[in-house]
């Protein structure tokens, strides 16, 4: 089987660096020598700047060039109008393309500038932690142009390879809230394009603070933004079952403790995906494996043998007919949050071993991947996945876990009262640390 790196839109492959920002092809770089002429309002602008905006503070001695052509960019009203087109939860909001996509750049004289990084030969000491804001780029070091990106958290990860020049010091909670809009999948399989387009009204350089850092005040449109609808969450009453797997009774309460959870199959949605699977968990496949990919606010992806997405397997239901309406079976179980779905490649029928459970609303997926059952007990255990530390994924996502999230066990339970399968994975050294 042709085995290729996994992602959700397909959970298929993505050839995109951590923050993909093209510019025009073009050598020159911003001339450091005269800043552009902050433009000060008439009114100075006090500590309370409401709900739709937020004060950017720019730090020219980590990387100049850099805060100089975003000065510039700002004076020429180059942001106003443009979007925040890719909003990770928990990584980062990018903006400031004029495609709104992540594929343009400007057509300024300053585009594209020196990278100021440690990577590229720049002393940039400025951690991109939460709230810095930083350059998006492609793979070459000089591509900067007038896209940025500003960190919901510790993103340190980046230091070096990216040009981190100033911080939101006001009103870091209106970009915290970019979060809360529905987003739909972009190209490198991240639920990150709002379906609510993410609107600068306006963006204006304000006085420097009181240590002479230049600032940028934007303010956001038709704000604040609506938040998606919760999914409605569903209780299973407790039961006791009891299995046995190689001799070994295994005793199932309500009470899973704190490193287990219940998947219930639905045959009656996906019946190949859920034979598959059974055979899967019954020939101990599962076992030792790992969630190698976890997403926060959208889906936990796990059993690879490789343990990075490329794997498969190789017992002889592999591959198996992807069952989804775009594949001409009427599969009519939503992704909703617990739901439990088939990874596959751009082939409609690669999916194999590797699967993935939803945090939330994903109904975006329906009618293009499996959707075979449901988490049942016990989803606060893949929820504190979230919890433990992670690197860059080839998707550019922080999707990695640095401390194995492992499958110590996988078995076959006795059928709920409907009769429908059900499956414990039990993981290893839990809970997590972070």
């Amino acid at each position: 089987m042709n085995k290729k790196i996994l992602k959700l839109s397909a959970i298929c492959s993505a050839a995109f660096l951590l923050l993909t920002g093209c510019g025009k092809d073009t050598d020159s770089e911003a001339s450091s020598s005269s800043a552009a002429t902050p433009a000060v309002p008439s009114e100075p602008i006090s500590g309370d700047i409401g709900k739709n905006a937020f004060i950017i503070t720019l730090y020219p001695e980590y990387a100049p060039i850099t805060c100089e052509n975003f000065e510039k960019l700002v004076t020429e009203g180059f942001y106003d109008g443009l979007t925040f087109h890719r909003i990770v939860d928990g990584f980062m909001a990018q903006g400031g393309d004029p495609a709104g996509t992540g594929s343009g750049g400007t057509d300024h004289d300053a585009a594209e500038i020196k990278g100021e990084f440690s990577s590229n030969g720049v002393d940039n000491r400025l951690s991109h932690q939460k709230g810095v804001i930083s350059m998006a780029r492609t793979n070459d070091p000089d591509s900067a142009s007038s896209q940025f990106f500003i960190c919901y958290g510790d993103e340190s990860f980046l230091d070096g390879n990216y040009a981190a020049f100033g911080e939101v010091t006001e009103g870091f909670e209106v970009v915290e809230s970019f979060q809360t809009v529905e987003r739909k999948m972009n190209a490198m399989g991240e639920a990150a394009v709002p379906l609510t387009p993410v609107v600068i009204e306006k963006a204006g350089m304000i006085e420097d603070d009181s240590k002479g850092h230049p600032r940028v005040m934007m303010v956001m449109k038709d704000f604040p933004l609506a938040t998606a609808a919760e999914p409605e969450e569903t209780t299973t009453a407790p039961e006791e079952t009891t299995t046995e797997d190689s001799g070994t009774a295994v005793t199932v309460t309500g009470d899973l403790g704190q490193n287990a959870f219940i998947i219930t199959l639905y045959p009656e949605y996906a019946p190949i995906t859920c034979e598959n699977f059974e055979k899967l968990v019954t020939e101990g496949f599962y076992d030792g494996l790992t969630f190698h990919r976890i997403v926060d606010g959208f889906m936990a992806q796990g059993g690879d043998p490789a343990g990075t997405g490329a794997g498969g397997t190789n017992h002889d239901a592999a591959p198996i007919k992807g069952e989804f309406s775009s594949n001409g079976v009427d599969n009519r179980l939503s992704h909703q949050k617990g739901v439990i779905s088939m990874a596959r490649t751009n082939d409609p029928d690669s999916a194999s071993s590797q699967f993935f459970i939803c945090y939330g609303d994903e109904s975006f997926l329906d009618g293009e991947y499996a959707a075979f059952g449901e988490v049942t007990e016990g989803f606060e255990v893949i929820e504190s996945f979230q919890t433990v530390e992670r690197k860059m994924n080839s998707l550019g996502e922080a999707a990695v876990p640095l401390k194995p999230v492992v499958i110590e066990k996988a078995v076959m339970l006795e059928d709920d009262s409907k009769g429908h399968p059900r499956v414990m994975m039990i993981m290893k050294d839990f809970p997590l640390s972070k």
